[in-house]
């Protein structure tokens, strides 16, 4: 009984999200191609895997937003709490980014399983980071990340399918964007829609926990179009190790994703 309510209720949050994910980042229109902006994401091996930042900025360039200046600190199995220690090399390098450059968007991904398990450290270091963020001039962005492929171990023991920790990942990250103030690029329930669509696509890498090309490009076309407004189909950047083919049903699931969220 106690599962079948908590599965309502999963449901019931995943279309608020949905929605404040649409309303959160569309309706103003496609950004001017002379738009400029500096944009640098934190995170570990979720972000970093097939140098998403990387893909992302490719994305823009071939788009034609040619004065985007995307930067980076990434390190495999961080957690938001090591980028906050001041004696964590990383966080020194983090404090003299913000010393010596202005940036107008900051991305912020925790360690993946963190924010269900450990919310109050979650939210005690991201409010850190959104404090220097903020003081720097930059818009925050929480990176929601996706749940475990079924057959990773973490799932069994904690009881989860994959839609359900994706769910509770939301959740977290949803609550935590209302106690901050931020906003949340829900790229995780947008992974579990096209992995429930299309298994043929290279969502997940073979350990079934980082992405393989597929989720990293899915990523960053989700974080574009949020970012800019921009219709992803129209993009014509791939990375050369996915099959076109791939590519295109990527472009138009980011638009049918957000499209499908709209109440």
């Amino acid at each position: 009984m106690k599962k079948g309510i908590i599965s309502v209720l999963i449901v019931v949050l995943l279309a608020l999200l949905l929605t404040s994910c649409v309303t959160a980042g569309a309706g103003t229109g496609e950004l001017p191609k002379k738009t400029e902006l500096s944009i640098l994401f934190i995170g570990n091996s979720f972000t970093y895997g097939n140098n998403m930042p990387w893909l992302f900025s490719n994305i823009c360039q071939d788009y034609g937003y040619v004065n985007v200046k995307v930067d980076s600190v990434m390190v495999g199995s961080y957690t938001l709490e090591m980028f906050c220690d001041p004696e964590n090399k990383y966080c020194k390098q983090i404090d003299e980014k913000f010393a010596t450059e202005s940036y107008d968007i900051v991305i912020l991904q925790e360690q993946s399983i963190r924010p269900i398990l450990k919310y109050d450290k979650f939210r005690d270091a991201a409010a850190i980071l959104t404090e220097k963020a903020r003081a720097n001039g930059a818009r925050v962005l929480l990176f929601e990340t996706w749940g475990y492929a079924e057959g990773y171990p973490d799932l069994k023991s904690n009881g989860w399918t994959t839609a359900e920790m994706a769910n509770l990942l939301a959740g977290s990250y949803g609550r935590l964007g209302d106690e901050l103030g931020v906003e949340v690029v829900y790229c995780g329930l947008a992974f579990l829609d096209m992995y429930n669509r299309n298994p043929d696509i290279p969502l997940y890498y073979k350990d079934l926990k980082h992405p393989d090309i597929g989720g990293s490009y899915l990523v960053a076309l989700t974080f574009f179009n949020y970012i800019f407004h921009a219709d992803t189909t129209k993009v014509n950047y791939k990375p050369s190790s996915l099959s076109e083919e791939h590519a295109r049903i990527l472009k138009e699931a980011v638009m049918e994703f957000n499209s499908s969220s709209e109440i």
